[in-house]
């Protein structure tokens, strides 16, 4: 338990259990007084916060007893209690709240809420989870209490220990005393939600009116919290107070809704109509709407009337119990007493000049007037009245002879002693900083900055297309970053103009021939002789056979080389067995090759070789069927020339042929079916690539299965063959038969009784009194009531007590019945009385015998009826009326209309009795302060109210007119016209309204009026454009005589109805305004076409200006082309070359002319350093410059191609090597033609097969750029590059190991050695080798104490060896060979490890640890696990290649050859992407093959083959970079 001070005045413990009505019903309702846990006397405000362990149904009381003289306000109340655990209960001196719990888990009930007694006590809770509804505990937050004490009760629902917890947070009121006055504060008006959620099922609509009511007293909460809000709408210094029983909230709903309605009528009498008050009224006038039918307790006068045992300190006063103290007295726990202390003024304590007031506690000091309070002294006033301060400042008394003068808010005193301003007066006025900048003031100056968008010195626009830099783009152009691009689609030719691009090749539009490719281009198209055909004109336009013959006819002699790939490709997409048909197209095409070199064979003519060309035409061929059609008939011309067994020998290898390109696969008519006898096959759709369709198997009519076993159907249902209940009806299914209960049974079908209720017949169920029992299909259960506190087996239930069972309650049994609850029990009135049941139940109200009777002689002395009998006396009037026959135009909305008009006369009636009358009230009658009608009106003459005998409508209108008027005479002005609104509304719904205006013969209104129902009579309205009374003239608005009506530099034409503004000529419409023309709209206001003209509006009328558009001069009026080169300062032999976009007369560019070299300004002759070189041995001559600028010529051998003792010799192992039949040449060998892997290169690209390596490498073709596997078009070069260089996206490139100098137009030698400042250099050398940067390249070369190839080094000096020779690495289980291993292999030496050639590096001394890490971190797309396999395996067996393959038997390489490759291939760099490096692991694997057998080819190139086809693309897809090598 914790415990905040000074919070609390004193802890008191459970020895001070002094009696108070709250202490009471808490200690009733929690099982006696030694429940209190805690007990403490407030101060002025306090916060407790305590922690209880209750055992289980145990409860625990918690005292907060005030000091009798103020409000006991909760400012915050926080609970530990969850709904599922337990509850809290709120008790004060006169009402109960709750029960509050955390969370809603538990439906609970408010202890106001009854389903079947409207007016429920509230002393009293109840528990049943029925209907049962849980309040948050922070309703409670802002309520206040006007009580000697408030009780809060924790209960623990559980069947175990619980922990429970609060931290409690209130104030005592100041200015706010308890009801020991007579009147109270209304403050803690929220804390009747509770009471009014206990009777919202009342109403037509609970859900809204909850709504309605919590959002009423949520705004007078906020009324009384934020008082100074209202100060203009009402008068006083704080809200009003009311007669404290008005904030007792009681449990029924008119007391409820009466005492909220005296609140609002005593305040609102001090405030506007309109405001809060209207906003009360309204919500207040939903909910009267909301109850309306419901009859409340009045006044009653019973023949025996129950007098109540009021507590100590409380006194009966004929209707109830109320604290009655003699004067000067008030009542607190220990009964009446004198609260205030003796005179404290009679010691005259106070200082001169001052008087005293004596207070209830202590005593005030007042100085007198012309006096202040000076530390305790009453000093004089006047010492300011003396003197005059300064301009802006104020004097100030200074103790009691002395002053000052102060500056006021916001000036400053200077050195002189006067007041100036602190701050500078806005120094930002007219922003001195400029356009755009942003001026932030100070108190002194201000400072600038740019605006956002804008940076800089100058604060310019960041977009870099903004107009403040003038950015001129043609139509076809849009700007980016203050660039002038083209738009997709466009071009701009050769005079500056735009043009559309089109796709003649798409279109057609070409004149290429049929052996051409189309290439579109941005400003046309090229033609390309497809590769093996002849361009006759060197333009695409005709091509001629590769073996075209001086006859015309063409020669069989190349027909295989020509045909055979290119029907690889198309039988790799579009055959059934593409292996077979490559066989047999590979055989029959290398027999007519022979033919045409020479007839070989007796079986032809020597001109069988010879055919026409048309025959041989494949370029309409798509499918490999086709291209087997199209060799058919080449066969069918050849076979004319030979004998019968060359014709055999071709119709059947053909006859294979078309079997794996023509017949689609089926495996029904194949026999690959294995279908049941009794099922049907449907064979699948034939794929190209498989030479099976695959099949579906589907039993035949009259048998079932999956197909591959298909047995016959019986109907065991028709044959009686079933076993189903003879209750039961068997139903056949495909498999067997079901059985199902017939109608009326329950069972499983195979066994079917009739259904028995044993929960219907007590007789045939053993269920607990206290358990609810379940009907079953196979009998019933039973379950003990849980919610209601009983526990069991359902047989036998336990629980709590039935004290109204066993007679063990205090209720009235007169008037009260007893009701049983989870923790006791309740009373409540007997039907039909109304009341508290703690303190007694009286019957209702009725309608006096002989109300009506001419005799009867009033309710008080002056003869006058209340009206409060309106209500029991006018309830069956609607009822009457209508059995009597009278009618009425509306009966629902009549008979609502006049319950609101019973509900105000009863209310009337109340308030009358209240004054006049309280001796015959019995019970607690609303108040009316500063009501709207005198209290005089709540009593009239008794004729007035009867209303027997109606005769009809008008009779029933005409008697509450006469009442109406009498009572609301006596009623404010605004008050009666409210109802006399009513008055007019319950007219129409007795009297059917007459709507004069539908008959014309019923109103008289002028021709140009129109006729308006209301709800008595007609008005006669003016139409529109007329004015006057509507009956006698309407006249014809003159709207041209008020000048104003049209804007500036329009007229006003009077039209026949209505009128007109018509802008003068010159000037349109915009909006409300006439604005002259914007000229640039009208032939662009005078300017050149190539200028552009800009208006801006002054006022009405418009200025503009002409500009000429970029690349245009003059004044915009007259606009001519810009021509850079017409002046220039190009070299004479230079030419000038304008820019593509020109907007300046510096647009262009110096190119030194054919023949000469320079930067454009200075050119001199170009001297070729080749010219008098003469190469050999097949090497071709290149010109480039040293480092030093010297042109150079060196000769080299052309690509694919290597120098051999000076002699270019091809790379390729199978250059010449011839193979036949089905075999293709690999690494120098003749093998079967494998699968070709191409298909997965680019449609613009092309395959090149490694022969010696069996690997295959996608090119793109000529006019695009790539990887091989992305390819797109090129960009068109417009750049002029010299020869040896290559020209890539308008820039000339040089050959690996040199860069191009755009100066001197040359290729420089590249210094791969040069570290840069970041410490990068272009080369691999070893850190213990140095680098010799060589023309074209480099060379390294261990430094002394080392030994190696200079890619690696290793031996002495510390460099160590590339292998390891102790701990622990990821690679500590490779070993550096050693001679000795190699001693049973002979013909094998180690040398090549430290005598290599020039150029050459040994592979086992790379360090290939640390390349096996950055793959391992990279991210395989394709299969990872396979992926790392395959490069792992790679990268062991380069590492291994001297000593591990030797050791093998199979696959095994040539170690005087395979460890050695060239070393600008030992280079990987780490900002590589992963494509890139798996093609470096490829060059390797392609030098290292050619030294290895066919065995270890196969094997690895497996495996580079996989990682080159599955790691194609580059980052996040887009194509892979080039490799650049090593030079």
């Amino acid at each position: 338990m914790k415990v905040f001070a000074p919070l609390l005045g004193a802890t008191l413990g459970n020895q001070e259990l002094d009696e108070s009505p709250a202490l009471k019903r808490a200690a009733s309702f929690a099982g006696g007084r030694e429940r209190v846990c805690g007990s403490y006397r407030s101060m002025h405000n306090g916060s407790i916060s305590e922690s209880v362990e209750l055992e289980p149904e145990e409860s625990c009381i918690f005292r907060f007893k005030a000091d009798h003289e103020h409000i006991l306000e909760i400012i915050n109340l926080q609970l530990d209690v969850d709904c599922d655990a337990g509850e809290m209960w709120l008790f004060t001196d006169n009402e109960q709240l709750g029960p509050f719990c955390n969370d809603n888990k538990r439906k609970r009930r408010s202890i106001h809420e009854d389903d079947d007694i409207l007016d429920t006590d509230p002393g009293i809770p109840t528990n049943e989870d029925s209907g049962y509804s849980a309040f948050d505990s922070s309703m409670l937050d802002g309520s206040s209490f006007d009580s000697s004490e408030v009780d809060m009760v924790m209960k623990n629902g559980q069947r175990i220990k619980f922990s429970f917890g609060f931290n409690f947070n209130f104030e005592l009121l100041p200015g706010l005393p308890t009801a020991g006055s007579g009147l109270c504060g209304w403050k803690n008006i929220k804390a009747s939600n509770s009471a009014f959620y206990a009777i919202k099922n009342e109403a037509s609509n609970p859900e809204e009116a909850m709504s309605v009511y919590a959002a009423l007293t949520d705004s007078m909460y906020e009324f009384q919290c934020y008082y100074d809000r209202f100060r203009s709408e009402c008068g006083g210094d704080s809200p009003v107070q009311v007669q404290c029983h008005h904030t007792k909230w009681g449990n029924s709903e008119k007391p409820l809704l009466k005492s909220v309605e005296a609140i609002i009528d005593a305040q609102c009498a001090d405030c506007s109509a309109n405001g809060v008050c209207s906003e009360w009224y309204g919500m207040l006038g939903r909910l009267n709407g909301m109850f309306d039918g419901y009859v409340a307790p009045t006044s009653y006068v019973p023949t025996v009337k129950p007098v109540p045992d009021c507590d100590y300190g409380w006194n009966y006063n004929g209707y109830e119990c109320e604290r009655i103290c003699p004067d000067g007295e008030e009542y607190g726990d220990d009964g009446c007493y004198t609260p205030c202390d003796e005179d404290q003024c009679a010691a005259s304590p106070c200082p001169n000049n001052s008087f005293c007031t004596d207070l209830c506690e202590g005593y005030e000091c007042t100085c007198d007037d012309g006096y202040h309070n000076h530390d305790g002294r009453c000093c004089h006033n006047d010492k300011c009245a003396e003197v005059e301060c300064p301009a802006h400042s104020t004097c100030q008394n200074n103790g009691c002879t002395k002053y000052k003068c102060v500056c006021d808010s916001g000036y400053v005193e200077n050195a002189y002693g006067e007041c100036e301003k602190e701050c500078d007066e806005n120094p930002c006025a007219g922003n001195p900083c400029g356009d755009n900048y942003k001026c932030n003031a100070k108190c002194k100056g201000y400072d600038c900055e740019c605006k956002a968008g804008y940076s800089g010195d100058k604060c310019e626009p960041d977009d870099k297309c903004d107009s403040y830099y003038k950015p001129d783009c043609k139509s076809c152009q849009k700007c980016s970053n203050g660039d002038c691009v083209l738009k997709g689609g466009w071009y701009i030719d050769a005079y500056g103009k735009c043009q559309q691009k089109s796709n003649e090749c798409l279109l057609g539009k070409h004149n290429c021939d049929d052996y051409a490719n189309c290439v579109d281009k941005l400003d046309g198209y090229t033609c390309h002789c497809q590769d093996g055909y002849l361009d006759v004109n060197g333009d695409g336009t005709e091509c001629t056979h590769p073996y075209y013959t001086e006859d015309g006819e063409c020669n069989l002699e190349e027909y295989s080389a020509f045909t055979d790939k290119k029907f690889e490709a198309v039988s790799f997409k579009t055959s059934y067995d593409h292996q077979t048909a490559i066989h047999y197209w590979n055989e029959i095409t290398a027999q007519l090759s022979k033919l045409g070199e020479s007839a070989r064979t007796i079986a032809c003519s020597t001109d069988a070789g010879i055919i026409g060309c048309k025959w041989i035409d494949y370029t309409r061929d798509a499918t490999a069927c086709e291209w087997v059609h199209t060799l058919e008939t080449v066969i069918d011309q050849v076979k004319e020339n030979c004998n019968s067994e060359w014709k055999l020998f071709y119709l059947e290898k053909l006859e294979k042929l078309r079997e794996a390109t023509c017949d689609e696969p089926n495996d029904c008519e194949d026999g690959k079916a294995n279908c049941h006898p009794n099922a049907i096959c449907f064979p699948k759709a034939a794929v190209y690539g498989q030479t099976y369709s695959g099949f579906k198997c589907k039993c035949k009519e009259g048998f079932y299965g999956n197909g591959k076993n298909c047995m016959p159907e019986i109907n065991e249902c028709d044959l009686n063959m079933h076993k189903c209940h003879e209750y039961a009806t068997c139903v056949d299914i495909q498999a067997g038969y079901k059985c199902v209960c017939n109608d009326d049974y329950v069972g499983n079908g195979y066994k079917c009784t009739i259904p028995v209720n044993e929960c219907l017949d007590d007789n045939l169920n053993e269920c607990h009194t206290y358990a609810d029992c379940f009907d079953t299909d196979n009998g019933y259960y039973c379950k003990c009531r849980g919610k209601e506190g009983y526990v069991g087996d359902g047989k036998s239930c336990t629980g709590p007590a039935d004290e109204c069972y066993e007679g063990t309650h205090t209720c009235s049994e007169a008037t009260t019945d007893c009701e049983n609850t989870y923790a006791g029990y309740t009373c409540k009135c007997k039907e039909g009385f109304f009341g508290d049941p703690a303190k007694g139940c009286w019957p209702p109200l009725t309608c006096p015998d002989g109300y009506f009777d001419s005799d009867y002689s009033g309710d008080f002395e002056n003869g006058l009826c209340s009206l409060k009998y309106s209500k029991p006396c006018w309830k069956d009037l609607y009822t009457k009326i209508y059995a009597a026959g009278v009618k009425v135009c509306k009966k629902n909305d009549a008979a609502s209309r006049f319950a609101l008009f019973t509900n105000e006369m009863f209310n009337l009636g109340k308030s009358y009795e209240k004054k006049y009358g309280a001796v015959l009230s019995h019970y607690p009658t609303s108040e009316r302060y500063g009501a709207d009608c005198a209290v005089d009106a709540g009593a009239v003459p008794c004729h007035l109210l009867n209303f027997e005998d109606i005769v009809d409508a008008q009779d029933l209108f005409n008697r509450v007119k006469a009442l109406f008027n009498h009572v609301f005479n006596k009623c404010d002005a605004l008050y009666k016209a409210k109802w006399e609104q009513w008055l007019a509304l319950y007219h129409n719904s007795l009297i059917c309204p007459v709507n004069e205006c539908l008959d014309p013969d019923l109103y008289e209104c002028h021709e140009y009026a129109k006729c308006v129902d209301r709800s008595v009579g007609y008005e006669c309205v003016c139409k529109t454009h007329y004015y006057g009374d509507g009956k006698e003239n309407c006249d014809l608005i003159d709207y041209c005589s008020d000048a104003s009506i049209c804007p500036l530099y329009s007229t006003c034409n009077t039209l026949a109805v209505g009128y007109e503004c018509v802008c003068d000529d010159g000037y349109l419409k915009k909006g409300t305004k006439c604005v002259a023309i914007d000229p640039c709209t009208i032939n662009r206001g005078g300017c050149h076409e190539h200028a552009s003209c800009h208006s801006s509006l002054v006022g009405y009328v418009f200025n503009h200006v002409c500009k000429c558009k970029s690349g245009y001069t003059g004044n915009g009026f007259e606009c001519i082309p810009i021509d850079p080169c017409e002046y220039h300062n190009c070299h004479d032999d230079a030419s000038c070359v304008p820019y593509s976009q020109i907007t300046s007369e510096q647009d262009y560019n110096c190119v030194c002319n054919d023949g000469f070299s320079g930067n454009g300004y200075q050119c001199e002759e170009y001297v070729d350093p080749c010219a008098d070189t003469t190469c050999n041995g097949d090497k071709n001559t290149f010109a480039y410059s040293d480092a030093y600028g010297n042109d150079e010529c060196m000769c080299i051998c052309p690509d694919g191609f290597k120098d051999v003792n000076g002699v270019c010799e091809s790379t390729d192992p199978c250059y010449n090597v011839e193979c036949v039949e089905n075999k293709s040449c690999y690494n120098g060998v003749c093998k079967e033609v494998a699968e070709n892997p191409c298909g997965k290169c680019h449609k613009n690209s092309y395959c090149i097969t490694n022969t010696y390596a069996n690997t295959h490498t996608c090119k793109c073709a000529h006019g695009y750029e790539g990887d091989g596997f992305v390819c797109t078009l090129a960009a068109a070069c417009n750049k002029y590059c010299p020869s040896g260089t290559t020209c890539r996206l308008d820039k000339c490139t040089c050959p690996v190991g040199y860069w191009y100098d755009d100066v001197s137009r040359k290729c420089i030698d590249f210094n791969e050695c040069k570290v840069n400042k970041k410490g990068e250099s272009r080369h691999n050398c070893h850190p213990d080798a140095s680098c010799e940067n060589t023309t074209g390249g480099f060379k390294c070369t261990c430094k002394n104490g080392f030994f190696g190839d200079g890619v690696t080094c290793h031996g002495g000096g510390g460099g160590g060896s590339a292998y390891n020779t102790g701990g622990a690495s990821s690679y500590s289980n490779l070993r550096e060979p050693i001679q000795s291993a190699f001693n049973n292999y002979n013909g094998n030496s180690v040398d090549l490890y430290t005598s290599l050639g020039d150029g050459m590096c040994s592979l086992m001394g790379f360090e290939w640890g640390n390349l096996n890490k950055l793959m391992k971190t990279m991210k395989w797309t394709s299969n990872p696990t396979l992926s790392y396999k395959y490069v792992e395996a790679l990268l062991t067996e380069f590492q291994y290649l001297g000593q591990a393959v030797l050791a093998r038997t199979q696959a095994k390489c040539d170690l005087s050859k395979a460890g050695a490759v060239p070393c600008r291939l030992l280079y990987f760099p780490h900002e590589n992407k992963r494509c890139q490096l798996v093609k470096r692991l490829g060059k390797i694997f392609e030098a290292v093959a050619e030294h290895c057998n066919t065995a270890w080819e196969t094997k690895y190139g497996d495996m580079v083959n996989y990682l080159i086809a599955n790691n194609q693309a580059g980052y996040a897809g887009a194509a892979c970079e080039k490799v650049v090598y090593l030079p």
